[in-house]
């Protein structure tokens, strides 16, 4: 079973962002559902090396199970722990369901993890897109980001944001749902409201980049869209 995949990029105004505050466009990724295949696991050994002088992949593979993770390595000791302790995470859970899940006839339990780069002044931002599975109808996808100030050596969350602006959740609930309204693959409004109401959890993956200077938000495809399956 294979989810496609078809992200629709668009581009609105708003004001806000991290650092100087200043103006910027927003770009909202409606992320529909990612790459799949299907994952499983029992007794199995993880070999974590590096690819290149910025990366490390995590693998290990068995009849039963498929693990593969990529996730970045850079020369910010604070990034990299945090980096490391939200990809053992996912790999600590998906080990734990997997063991008490049975696994179906012909298929592996799977977690792949891959990531996105994004940079823009000092802010070192990225995307970590995550696909489990471990049983049931089909894969479960999450995704959470990390930004990270390489000057002031922090990190900037939501949080920060709506410390500056408290009126920022609003905004950005009320510009993004008209904007995603507008796209034809989403035909349930009562899922658009839900995924845009102004919470910290709505709006809490952004990263910085330097593609039209802008504050680039992520929604997972469930959360303001139903599941769609093709086989």
């Amino acid at each position: 079973m294979i989810t496609k995949s078809n992200p629709t990029i668009k581009t609105i105004n708003c004001i806000y962002l991290t650092g100087e505050f200043m103006k910027y466009n927003i770009i909202i990724f409606l992320l529909l559902l990612n790459i799949l295949l299907l994952i499983s696991i029992i007794n199995f050994s993880v070999n974590a090396k590096a690819t290149n002088n910025n990366e490390k992949k995590l693998e290990a593979k068995n009849h039963d199970c498929k693990i593969l993770n990529y996730y970045p390595e850079t020369i910010y000791p604070k990034l990299n722990k945090t980096i490391s302790s939200k990809v053992d995470y996912y790999l600590k859970n998906f080990k734990k369901n997997a063991k008490n899940s049975p696994i179906p006839e012909s298929f592996q339990f799977t977690l792949y993890i891959f990531y996105e780069t994004y940079t823009y002044k000092d802010y070192l931002s990225y995307v970590f897109h995550i696909e489990e599975f471990t049983g049931g109808a089909h894969p479960n996808h999450e995704l959470f980001t990390i930004n990270y100030n390489i000057k002031e050596n922090k990190f900037i969350t939501i949080e920060d944001l709506k410390d500056k602006d408290p009126n920022i959740l609003e905004e950005l609930s009320k510009t993004s749902r008209t904007m995603l309204k507008e796209n034809k693959n989403i035909n349930s409004l009562s899922m658009l409201y839900e995924g845009t109401t102004p919470t910290i959890e709505n709006f809490s993956n952004f990263v910085f980049t330097k593609k039209l200077n802008s504050f680039e938000l992520s929604f997972i495809s469930t959360s303001v869209v139903p599941t769609i399956f093709t086989n």
